[in-house]
């Protein structure tokens, strides 16, 4: 299983996803920088993630978050790119080791 896995995953692409993540929380930080990092720039804007609350109890209006959602977003790609890079270098090696690297013990004789 882990060497077809590794046959087809590349390594880079998961560290990209983390570095994108990153970029991404930065960016919606700094687009609320007109009066603090990470200021709600979308609130009561409407649109996605711009909406009014209204008065009372909730009734499930889950498109009132504004920059939260992005940010929110932008950290979950970063830690599930951070995380499978993690683990594909863990495949990595137990693969070494399982073939007898330097930690493993292989027996040329």
């Amino acid at each position: 299983g882990g060497k077809s896995f590794l046959g087809w995953v590349k390594k880079e692409i998961f560290s990209s996803f983390e570095g994108a993540g990153l970029v991404a929380f930065v960016c919606v930080g700094f687009l609320g920088l007109s009066t603090t990092f990470l200021y709600n720039f979308l609130a009561l804007k409407g649109g996605l993630f711009g909406s009014a609350v209204p008065l009372g109890p909730n009734a499930g209006v889950l498109n009132s978050s504004g920059t939260i959602a992005l940010a929110n977003i932008a950290v979950g790609l970063e830690v599930v790119g951070g995380l499978s890079a993690i683990l594909i270098f863990m495949f990595l090696g137990m693969r070494y080791v399982s073939e007898g690297g330097k930690e493993g013990v292989k027996d040329d004789k």
